[in-house]
């Protein structure tokens, strides 16, 4: 089983979120990351 966990600018705390935004010189009104998540993570687990 796959379990899969995004992650959504609104997720991070101010400071990342200020970081991240400043290094693709950027502003939240100009992406769609509030609708697209900016990280999906997937793990595979075991089936116990």
């Amino acid at each position: 089983m796959t379990k899969t966990v995004e992650i959504y600018i609104y997720d991070l705390q101010p400071e990342a979120m200020a970081r991240l935004l400043e290094a693709f010189e950027t502003t939240i009104e100009d992406e769609n990351w509030d609708t697209f998540p900016i990280a999906i993570i997937e793990r595979e687990l075991d089936d116990r």
